[in-house]
């Protein structure tokens, strides 16, 4: 009986370990009860299917054990005919979404108007529903797949197939209704607003143990039967971002991002350094650095005084772009009496005005600033001061990732990102024979090794590195993908690590829009206090300067990777 979450991990994983030319496990959510949801992918899951139709089969919405079982079942007769089929078929699949309701004590009837949370697509949530987070979560990876095709199955008596409305005139859609629940799965897939990918075909099966290989036996002998199968129109849309050159993302995000200073903070101050840039890779430096010229005025004439007071570190990083415009004496004199806010402490302290609990977000702040303030300078007191900081944080794991403070020893993914970027922008302006170099390459190095292990096969970084099935988040992988972009320029990487990157690249480029909005980037930055706060941190699926910003840096970088070679 599939009545406890231990017996469905154990079913998936052994289909998982006798079809290893098929699926490979993974986790595509997080439930309720900290649960993870348990998956079977494609290899080609998030690539070109090389001319097969992609499949992702669902089941266990409604917590039923014997719909579990039933899904269980369909994957094992498709691998056993795993030989005729998978030639023509790729088929990923989540069984039991509502791990949850296995027991009974969490089960979630089907709900048709959407009143108890499992209505799709879900609008808000993200992911931190108190009553079904699963729903975001199972959303977002059908999305970001986007299949040919979304069977749902699931138990009843007799045999039922119905359609929605994306299904059309595909070779199979004859004899099944038209499905009457427009805020269920396959429902909701077949008009899929929210997310600027358009529709998917959806099909879902009402059948049982006695009939259900003849009805599957259907539905696979349409695909293999047809001669052409046509992409959904989400596949269309992600193939369409896919193609993009990153000097068109970046200009994408720099008509949204980057246009105002107010407050002064990085989330601001890196998309002006970033539409700078741009302006210089597009052959424009002129015409850029005067519309960013315009943006930046107030803080060049001391109209407005950032630095006035006492400035943290997000406030300094927020001057980051005035490198960019160092032609302008004033715009030098700006990032050096930022820079000179850094002071060091004492020995093994972390230096003002960083927090005292090393934390890996000021990395980022004084990797950005001091390292730049080198560069014009030639002052070593920043450098120093810089890599003292680094070297003494001692928040790095022996198996080299970061923790995000010393007090919080949480595995978060921006908080990697921020010292990726971090160390990346140090090294990038730390002169070859500074002493503490070679250490500090090593432990960038070692971090990277181990971030290239975590990746996932979506091409992102997840909200919590060591919690399979947390969300895919987008400012780690913009800042992780930028930092081993920048390795592989400077010679610090092999070529080992070009698919990372090109995979990093892949998950955010596939996640802006036209308009440049993003999906998922996490808010907030500040220090939480147990795995499930920085799970619920809500994800914001829209505009955010954060991931604009991020994300525009992440575009220069690859620009001039690939203009590089």
């Amino acid at each position: 009986m599939l009545d406890n979450t231990s017996a469905l991990t154990d079913a998936v994983e052994s289909l998982a370990r006798d079809n290893p030319e098929l699926w490979r496990r993974a986790t595509c959510g997080v439930t309720r009860s900290m649960h993870g949801i348990p998956a079977l992918v494609e290899h080609g899951a998030y690539l070109d299917a090389a001319g097969r139709v992609k499949v992702i089969l669902v089941g266990g919405l409604a917590g039923d054990p014997d719909d579990a079982a039933l899904s269980l079942e369909a994957l094992r007769l498709f691998a056993q005919d795993r030989d005729r089929l998978g030639v023509k078929i790729a088929l990923s699949a989540a069984p039991a979404v509502n791990v949850d309701g296995l027991t009974g004590a969490d089960r979630h009837p089907r709900n048709l108007d959407g009143g108890d949370g499992w209505a799709y697509p879900p609008q808000d949530g993200y992911y931190f529903d108190t009553d079904a987070p699963e729903a975001r979560y199972l959303w977002r990876w059908i999305n970001f797949q986007s299949p040919h095709l979304v069977l749902e199955v699931q138990r009843g008596d007799g045999v039922r197939w119905e359609a929605n409305d994306a299904v059309g005139l595909l070779p199979f859609a004859a004899g099944a209704s038209p499905i009457n629940d427009a805020g269920s799965l396959i429902g909701g897939l077949g008009t899929n607003t929210g997310l600027g990918l358009g529709p998917i075909p959806g099909l879902r099966l009402t059948a049982n143990e006695d009939n259900l290989a003849g009805e599957l036996n259907r539905i696979w002998e349409a695909v293999l039967q047809a001669r052409l199968w046509k992409p959904s129109p989400a596949a269309v849309e992600l193939e369409s971002r896919r193609s993009r050159r990153p000097l068109e993302v970046g200009r994408i995000l720099a008509s949204a991002y980057g246009h105002g200073l107010e407050p002064v903070i990085y989330t601001k101050g890196v998309a002006i350094s970033g539409r700078a840039q741009l302006a210089e890779l597009a052959g424009k430096p002129g015409d850029g650095a005067a519309e960013v010229a315009r943006v930046v005025e107030p803080f060049l004439t001391g109209a407005s005084q950032p630095l006035a007071g006492q400035p943290g570190g997000s406030t300094l990083g927020g001057l980051v772009w005035a490198y960019d415009l160092a032609g302008d004496r004033r715009a030098h004199d700006l990032l050096v009496e930022a820079a000179g806010h850094f002071r060091a402490r004492g020995p093994l302290e972390a230096p003002a005005p960083t927090d005292p609990d090393f934390r890996v977000e000021d990395m980022f702040f004084a990797g950005a600033i001091l390292g730049r303030a080198f560069q014009l300078t030639g002052d070593a007191r920043y450098t120093n001061i810089l890599a003292d900081f680094l070297r003494d944080a001692r928040v790095q794991r022996d198996d080299g990732l970061f923790w995000h403070s010393r007090s919080a020893p949480y595995l978060w993914g921006r908080g990697n990102g921020f010292a990726a970027l971090g160390f990346a922008e140090a090294l990038t302006y730390l002169p070859d024979d500074h002493p503490r170099r070679a250490a500090l390459l090593d432990m960038h190095l070692r971090h990277l090794s181990a971030l290239r292990d975590v990746q996932l096969p979506t091409g992102m970084y997840p909200q919590l590195l060591d919690l399979p099935g947390s969300y895919d988040e987008f400012t780690s992988t913009a800042m992780i993908g930028y930092a081993m972009a920048r390795g592989l320029r400077r010679g610090w990487l092999d070529s080992a690590y070009r698919p990372a990157v090109d995979a990093a690249w892949r998950g955010v480029n596939e996640r802006i829009d036209s308009d440049g909005n993003v999906v998922d980037a996490c808010i907030s930055t500040g220090v939480q206090q147990s795995v499930m706060e920085y799970l619920h941190r809500p994800a914001v699926n829209g505009p955010d300067d954060r991931s604009g910003s991020l994300g525009l840096w992440f575009a220069a970088e690859m620009e001039r990777l690939r203009r590089e070679g």
